[in-house]
């Protein structure tokens, strides 16, 4: 465990010396730096550490993804100056598999007795082997041209498409995720293609206290005729925390974010949940040219679909507005399934069958990370029987 820990350590750190390599290079690709989801933009554009289990989060973190508990799907549209269009679309589906191995596998009981009650129940186990992302960016406006010598010469129409696929998987202490993407620009009929690369983890050091890093835009540089400009490479570091606030859950969030051109740059924000349905979301971000400055949202959260706006101030151009609906649908829900392990880990926890029950808290928990319930079980589970060895 030590030297594995000590090689992503060193991994991280190569990553963070390449980034810094590139910092005074100008960079292209600018539709990799505009920010996507209304919740976490809301918050102060902070969504490094965000593990609410937001298929949004394969702009921010693509490690998040493994909190996906269910397929969702996601569009924004967007408000913006005269001319602009930015619109982002989502998709995210946990791959939860049933499993071929057996308790007794996973779990050695006495004498393989847990195995055999399991098999004799008839219950299916499940696991979940990663989460799986698609994200689409699309970018646009006309703006006035100009020749060699000054003149105006029309209209110029210039575009970005960006299209990324993302994986997620919890590996030993750390959720780990990936994103593959691809960058279209086009400016007046001519267009460059550039590929690019996500790395994020998060490292949840308790279910309320959560740390993120993600190493964005990492690849090729982008083309046009003769000349090519590396891509917007950005270092982020976030940190969020959630507590219990006049019995309603608060988070809070803030941000590092150090890109490869200009200076750092930081944000924060906090989201309280009124209830289950509805949030109240606000924040700050500095060191921006432009959209530095207050930040404010809210979300409306039901069974199958969520609604999440979000406003921030573009200065002189104006004020942006960004609306999106988000839907929960799909065959598998782990939510579902987790909840149905925590309970026949509860049946079992009642009944003195504690190895049986601490099978059941770990399925839970595989299958919908933020099942703070099955958390708290292992670690009671646990801590009884130390108490008992003493």
């Amino acid at each position: 465990m030590k030297k594995v820990r000590f090689q992503v350590i060193i991994l991280l750190l190569v990553l963070l010396v390449v980034v810094h390599a590139a910092a005074s290079i100008t960079s292209g690709g600018k539709i990799l730096t505009l920010a996507a989801g209304p919740r976490n933009i809301g918050m102060g554009e902070s969504g490094t550490a965000d593990n609410s289990g937001s298929p949004w989060s394969i702009f921010w973190n693509p490690a998040s993804l493994v909190n996906v508990i269910t397929d969702e799907a996601g569009f924004t549209y967007s408000s913006w100056m005269d001319g602009m269009s930015y619109q982002n679309m989502v998709y995210a589906r946990p791959l939860i598999v049933e499993s071929r191995e057996s308790a007794l596998e996973r779990f050695p009981g006495r004498n393989g007795t847990i195995s055999e009650s399991r098999s004799q129940s008839g219950w299916k186990k499940y696991e979940r082997i990663g989460t799986v992302g698609l994200g689409v960016t699309y970018f646009s406006t006309v703006m006035d041209g100009y020749n060699n010598r000054g003149e105006l010469t029309g209209d110029v129409a210039a575009s970005d498409l960006g299209l990324t696929l993302s994986f997620a998987r919890k590996i030993m202490f750390l959720s780990s995720g990936l994103n593959v993407k691809v960058l279209n620009e086009t400016l007046d009929g001519i267009s460059a293609t550039g590929v690019a690369a996500d790395l994020g983890f998060l490292y949840p050091v308790r279910p309320n206290l959560v740390f993120g890093l993600a190493f964005q835009n990492l690849g090729t540089g982008l083309t046009f005729v003769s000349e090519t400009t590396p891509l917007p490479m950005t270092i982020r570091f976030g940190v969020s925390g959630k507590m219990n606030v006049m019995h309603n859950r608060l988070t809070v969030t803030s941000e590092l974010m150090k890109p490869s051109e200009g200076e750092s740059k930081v944000s924060a924000g906090i989201e309280y949940q009124l209830g289950k349905v509805f949030a109240l979301r606000a924040g700050y971000r500095s060191g921006e040219d432009l959209g530095s400055g207050l930040k404010a949202g809210f979300g409306l959260n039901m069974d199958a679909f969520t609604i999440d706006y979000a406003y921030a101030g573009l200065g002189v151009f104006g004020d942006a507005h960004r609306l999106s609906m988000s839907f929960r649908f799909g065959r598998f829900k782990g939510y579902d399934v987790s909840e149905e392990a925590l309970k026949r880990g509860m049946d079992h926890y009642e009944a003195g069958n504690w190895e049986s029950a601490l099978i059941e808290f770990t399925e839970a928990l595989e299958l919908n990370p933020m099942n703070e319930e099955a958390f708290k079980m292992i670690k009671k589970i646990n801590f009884e029987s130390e108490k008992k060895k003493k």
